[in-house]
């Protein structure tokens, strides 16, 4: 191409200096007065063609040497918390998985400090009497849900803080060494039940805008963990059988009614009740003697258990009350499983019995009504099927 060409070219074509705005730039600034103009020992724009590319090229090299580093770095922090995660949920003593995940956590990661925040809140079952903080008193602390919320005030985000001078919100008595922190909540049955507090003496180990995703993963797994084990705790030191009937008693109804709701929620999987009333009845109306009751509510047991599932939870609670947990059960085959242990203890023939018989009323419900939004409801409901068939003289209900 020669210089007409190159004049005409530019003349028709001005967005050619879109992708050349130096050297636009530069025509700009000449003067009539500089002509005429000399050859510059300068690139050609042929070679400041190459040169760009090659740069492009070189920008390309970098970014991928970047992704790479990172995908590998992201690969040890799965690592990390995959080994972690097994350690906690493979422990069954509460007090020696604490210690275990403080001591991982800090050793892989590198942290100053880790403490467990748990909300003394009563409605939160891991603040039962099995949580004993002074066993660990340099890991875990209760605090009110007060003090939670001033930790998270972007409801249930992380908080992160960096550059700190003595100033952490958490370590009071470690502030010296701490340097920057991270707060992640810990959550159990839908409410903020604790927090999972990292320290760091490096100043920018934690700072705003920091993806926190892998930690608000192990900090669900953590709160999963810890309800789990105080639970456990708690059977150890509580009886949950009724000696009467070897059903569970309905002290054990609340948290196992909470944890499969939670679960079955989670999953997006069935889960069935059913709440009961049995009769004790006589041929002539008499009253049953206390002695011929226990055997009558033994057999019953047995019955309930025979004709329930391996997986069900069946609970007496009360007096001739009884409630069942179905889990993966949608109401249509519930409602099967109940007129089956009606037929069952209706039918049946108890030891020294006499005249004995049983008259069931049963009602029967599923997660999947639209009101159910929180464990308290299904209870409602079943009870409220329960009493329709008390009513109307039906023996199953379901609701």
């Amino acid at each position: 191409m020669n210089k007409d060409q190159i004049a005409i070219y530019l003349n028709e074509h001005p967005e050619f200096f879109n992708d050349y705005p130096e050297l636009l730039h530069k025509i700009k600034e000449i003067d009539h007065e500089d002509l005429p103009l000399q050859p510059l020992g300068t690139l050609s724009i042929a070679d400041r063609i190459l040169k760009r590319a090659n740069d492009d090229k070189e920008h390309m090299r970098s970014q991928l040497e970047w992704f790479v580093e990172i995908s590998q770095s992201n690969e040890e922090i799965q690592e990390h918390l995959y080994e972690i995660e097994r350690a906690i949920l493979a422990n069954i003593d509460f007090h020696e998985m604490i210690r275990q995940f403080r001591e991982e956590l800090m050793r892989r990661f590198r942290l100053e400090q880790v403490q467990i925040a748990l909300s003394q809140h009563p409605d939160h079952f891991m603040q039962g009497e099995t949580l004993n903080p002074q066993e660990l008193e340099d890991t875990v602390r209760v605090v009110s849900p007060e003090r939670l919320r001033e930790w998270f005030p972007r409801e249930d985000e992380p908080t992160l803080n960096s550059e700190l001078d003595g100033n952490s919100k958490v370590f009071r008595k470690e502030a010296t060494s701490v340097k920057s922190e991270a707060l992640i909540p810990i959550r159990l049955h839908g409410q903020l039940a604790g927090a999972l507090c990292l320290g760091s003496r490096e100043p920018l180990h934690f700072y705003e805008g920091l993806r926190t995703d892998y930690l608000e993963r192990m900090a669900e797994k953590l709160g999963l963990a810890i309800d789990n084990l105080l639970l456990l705790e708690s059977l150890r030191r509580t009886p949950v059988v009724d000696r009467a009937t070897g059903l569970f008693k309905a002290s054990y109804l609340q948290p196992v009614l909470t944890r499969e709701f939670d679960r079955a929620c989670h999953y997006e999987k069935p889960l069935s009740v059913i709440k009961m009333h049995v009769d004790t009845q006589t041929d002539h109306g008499h009253t049953v003697a206390k002695s011929r009751q226990e055997e009558i509510l033994k057999a019953v047991g047995c019955v309930l258990a025979e004709s329930s599932r391996g997986g069900d939870f069946i609970f007496r609670t009360g007096p001739d009350e009884f409630f069942i947990l179905l889990p993966g059960l949608e109401k249509p085959d519930a409602g099967q499983v109940a007129e089956r242990i009606r037929a069952a203890l209706e039918s049946s023939a108890f030891p020294n019995g006499g005249d004995v018989r049983l008259e069931c009323r049963i009602g029967v419900t599923d997660l999947s009504v639209d009101t159910m939004q929180k464990p308290s409801d299904l209870v409602r409901c079943a009870g409220e099927a329960l009493e329709r068939a008390r009513q109307n003289g039906r023996r199953v209900v379901t609701c």
